[in-house]
């Protein structure tokens, strides 16, 4: 245990058990943990309250402990007095004060706390070979609320991307098998409907990596060790983007990944038929199209799977539709084709040509065979009083002949 020129003063009362001030004594090295647990040596131990049982001629005495940088003040034990004023000793030994905290706080850096993040981007993947600047990106980022997966290889950290929907990647320039800049390559390559943001990291003084990471297609360049504020701002950097893509996509009416109208599109256009349907006592259907397995497909072989598969039952479908139906992605697993001016007799008739389309539908994925399951099901409208998004979502509907 290391003394900093710290003194031990006894209160007043002589020996025995006594509150002792001390100051400086206890070096913040020699505490594990704050909560009462510590190897201290010298025969010190370190007692809840931040209190030391120390061993003197003729028995113990209790030590009170500086507290760290960062901690808040210990309590006083309640069995023990306030220190008292030490007494004059030949060596007019002056107990110190404990340093105030608030010296630290007026220098230290504002941090971009969790809740200035949109959460767009969601999931995060770091690609980084130092295991230590690993560990303390990733803690970070799951401070403020990311899903973050942490890999040392390039190669590794592809296999990652191609089985998830990652928004975000954080790649150092440094990495075994694949590099960082082969790494960008192969993610802008993938074109995926939605973008990535790519986060290239170096030592700071490489300017080389930076401009190879850029051409490769990275977004922003951040240099090694880490500065925790850059990082809060590059992420609000990459959510502001993220968003403005969203938002871009979701107002031009299209889904990218199916070439079909998204979910808000379809509620407008269908707010509009149902308001006619209604005016004109007229009737229409709608017919769902549900991959029951899609999440089974995402777990088993990952993001790239799924979206192929999305894909190939939308395709399969088109051959049914007439110029006047409106097609549309309504949720993650689930089509809605809306017919106009049709009674529910005569909806089988569309059912039985979208099932024998969907029927014996398998996808080639990395020499695998994906068969997905489908259910048709459909209801009318208008319903009642009910809504668009209620007749979507809420409204009863009847199973059609499953395509299997």
């Amino acid at each position: 245990m290391t003394a900093l020129g710290g003194t031990v003063v006894p209160t007043p009362g002589g020996g025995g058990v006594g509150r002792h001030s001390l100051a400086g004594f206890v070096h913040q090295s020699d505490v594990v943990d704050g909560l009462g647990r510590a190897r201290l040596g010298n025969g010190l131990k370190l007692l809840e309250g931040g209190l030391i049982l120390a061993p003197l001629i003729g028995g113990y005495t209790f030590l009170q402990t500086r507290p760290c940088l960062g901690e808040t003040q210990q309590k006083a034990h309640p069995r023990h007095k306030p220190d008292l004023p030490p007494r004059r000793s030949a060596g007019k030994v002056k107990a110190l004060e404990p340093k105030s905290q608030t010296m630290t706080e007026t220098t230290k850096q504002p941090e971009v706390v969790p809740s200035d993040f949109p959460a767009v981007s969601g999931k995060v993947l770091i690609a980084e070979s130092d295991p230590l600047f690993g560990r303390i990106l990733k803690t970070k980022l799951e401070k403020w609320g990311y899903q973050v997966v942490l890999e040392a290889t390039g190669n590794g950290a592809m296999e990652f991307y191609r089985m998830d929907n990652y928004r975000v990647v954080i790649t150092s320039a440094d990495l075994p098998g694949f590099n960082g800049v082969e790494l960008c390559r192969a993610i802008r390559a993938l074109r995926r409907p939605q973008y990535t943001y790519l986060l290239f990291t170096a030592t700071g003084g490489d300017k080389d990596a930076l401009v190879a990471g850029l051409a490769a297609g990275a977004d922003e360049f951040m240099a090694k060790p880490l500065n925790a504020l850059e990082l809060g701002l590059q992420m609000k950097n990459a959510e502001r983007l993220l968003a403005l893509e969203d938002k871009v996509n979701l107002g031009g009416g299209v889904d990218l990944a199916t070439g079909i109208l998204t979910r808000y599109a379809f509620v407008q256009f269908f707010i509009t038929v149902l308001a006619k349907s209604r005016r004109a006592k007229g009737i229409g259907a709608l017919l769902f199209v549900t991959i029951n397995n899609d999440m089974d497909i995402f777990h088993r072989f990952g993001f790239e799977a799924q979206f192929l598969v999305h894909k190939a039952v939308v395709d399969a479908v088109q051959p049914a539709l007439r110029q006047s139906d409106l097609f549309a992605r309504v949720d993650e697993n689930e089509f809605c084709l809306l017919l106009h001016d049709i009674p529910m007799e005569n909806v089988s008739l569309v059912s039985d040509r979208v099932h024998d389309l969907l029927k014996g539908l398998k996808v080639e994925f990395s020499e695998t065979w994906i068969t997905p399951t489908i259910s048709l099901s459909v209801t009318s409208f208008p319903q009642d009083a009910m809504g668009a998004e209620e007749i979507i979502y809420e409204a009863p509907r009847q199973d059609c002949p499953v395509a299997k």
